[in-house]
């Protein structure tokens, strides 16, 4: 996909006046990624947020860090930068800068479009990524459940040990990191320590954190249910042990475009063959996991309505 980066002395080139590029910039057809840094105008440009398509955040946040480059001497893409280069989730509210890490101690800088952090950076921690310099997988992993919130951490965590040859290998990588005392460590260990590598999605993962926040039993993960005769009938994202009760993340996407009207009646007649051999399901789309109480109280009905059934 491009990710021209367009200077200034680029536009020039193509005939492009300083009168012309501002007149650009005001109709949309030039997007200004910071002063002498443009890119051409995309068609998400003219949409809210909420209809982006899918990876579309993380496209955009590709921009700003190309459009940073060349970094000063030692300094790298670091925490949600260095997790969008490594392939890991982020929430969308945080891409709007580039977060940079350069060797030293200090408070850094932040402006409109950056925030430089100093702390130390052997380079043990750095590789390089398409170009780009940027902290290693597990430095990453660590920085960002230092600093995120646990809801938004988890996820990172999850699709680290998911992607990873050794899950077990990383972890332990990942809980060596925290061996020197810092700021955010116990934050980190917990979501280190709750993260599961059988999470297929950013959706479970923060749907798991939810129900961790809220105090709720933690499900079991990539449930099979099978029928009388042992027949594979469906794969469910939860479990809750002792209860015919399973649960379902739907994400979206799968539900958007030319096929979503098909999406839909082949997830009608799955959840009617699950509830056909006396499992009974919960679904959770993103809005549900804001409301902690709620959702609370919602599972918890499940849990009543459930207990005592068998299923098949």
């Amino acid at each position: 996909m491009d990710q021209q980066i367009l200077t200034t002395q680029d536009l020039f080139t193509r005939g492009y006046t300083h009168a012309a590029i501002r007149r650009a910039v005001a109709k949309g057809t030039l997007v200004r990624l910071r002063r002498g840094r443009y890119r051409r105008a995309r068609p998400s440009d003219t949409l809210p947020i909420p209809q982006w398509p899918d990876g579309e955040a993380e496209l955009r946040h590709r921009y700003l860090l190309r459009a940073a480059l060349p970094f000063a001497p030692g300094t790298v893409a670091s925490h949600h930068s260095a997790a969008i280069l490594h392939g890991l989730p982020m929430p969308n509210r945080i891409l709007g800068k580039v977060s940079m890490l350069r060797p030293g101690s200090g408070q850094g800088t932040c402006t409109s479009t950056r925030q430089l952090r100093r702390a130390a950076l052997p380079a043990s921690d750095i590789v390089e990524i398409g170009g780009i310099p940027a902290t290693s997988l597990p430095r990453t992993v660590i920085d960002v459940a230092r600093t995120l919130p646990f809801a938004d951490a988890v996820p990172v965590v999850d699709a680290a040990l998911h992607a990873a040859p050794s899950p077990d290998l990383l972890r332990s990588t990942l809980l060596a990191q925290l061996a020197h005392r810092q700021s955010g460590n116990a934050a980190a260990r917990r979501a280190v320590l709750f993260a599961d590598s059988r999470a297929e999605s950013p959706g479970e993962s923060r749907c798991r954190a939810a129900f961790e926040l809220a105090g709720l039993p933690i499900p079991e993960l990539q449930f099979e249910i099978t029928n009388a005769e042992g027949e594979f009938v469906a794969r469910t994202d939860f479990r809750w042990p002792g209860l015919p009760l399973v649960g379902e993340y739907d994400g979206m996407v799968k539900y958007r475009g030319d096929g979503a009207g098909s999406a839909l009646w082949d997830e009608k007649r799955r959840e009617d063959r699950i509830r056909e051999l006396g499992w009974d399901m919960v679904r959770f789309i993103h809005t549900d996991l804001a409301d902690l109480g709620r959702l609370r109280a919602r599972l918890q009905q499940a849990f009543q309505r459930t207990s005592g059934r068998r299923a098949g």
